[in-house]
């Protein structure tokens, strides 16, 4: 669900950001550009724990622009593209990232109940749970403008807006954006959380 992996990212510099401390807005921009993002089959970057290599060959260790090119550092410099004027600087990067897997079962925070099923959150996943798939004694009721699922045999079993539960996920659809789920809680051990 959640690993440490060693990245890559193009990091493009304005350059009315060419100033003193440049590695420090390279920095600032690779958090703004990837932290929080979804990385297609790498899944979502939750934080970028150490930043490996900046690609600046011009620079000292001081940061400032020039001291560094007489000792001819092996770090590869960046590009200028042609197109925009931008500097594009390769960065390599270690960062925690969550992926969820076909199989996982994950607590979540109800969101949303429909008489269809529910939709629930574990951290930037989305998960939707069809009636199909809750256990059977569980009937959607309305009442009082509260839309929940309840159990039969025990009233204190609901499962409503902000509730907690654990589940299983059955299925998930990759897309360019963001991955969503399908879960059931039709196995031991899954159900509401207390």
């Amino acid at each position: 669900m959640y690993f440490l992996l060693d990245l890559s990212h193009n990091v493009r510099v304005p350059p009315v950001y060419f100033s003193e401390n440049i590695r420090a807005t390279i920095k600032q921009r690779l958090f703004t550009d990837v932290e929080g993002r979804f990385l297609g089959a790498y899944g979502f970057v939750v934080a970028i724990t150490e930043v490996k290599c900046l690609g600046l060959r011009l620079l000292g260790n001081d940061g400032a622009l020039g001291s560094g090119a007489a000792r001819g550092s092996e770090l590869p410099p960046g590009e200028i593209d042609s197109a925009s004027g931008m500097a594009v600087f390769p960065v390599r990067f270690q960062a925690l990232v969550f992926r969820p897997f076909k199989g996982e079962c994950v607590d979540a925070h109800v969101t949303r109940v429909t008489q269809h099923g529910f939709f629930a959150e574990s951290g930037p996943l989305i998960i939707f749970v069809s009636h199909h798939l809750l256990p059977e004694d569980m009937q959607y009721k309305t009442e009082g403008g509260e839309v929940r699922f309840q159990s039969r045999g025990n009233a204190y079993d609901v499962i409503k807006a902000l509730s907690c539960v654990r589940l299983k996920i059955i299925g998930l659809k990759i897309e360019a954006t963001e991955i969503t789920a399908t879960g059931s809680m039709r196995e031991d051990f899954l159900g509401l959380q207390s």
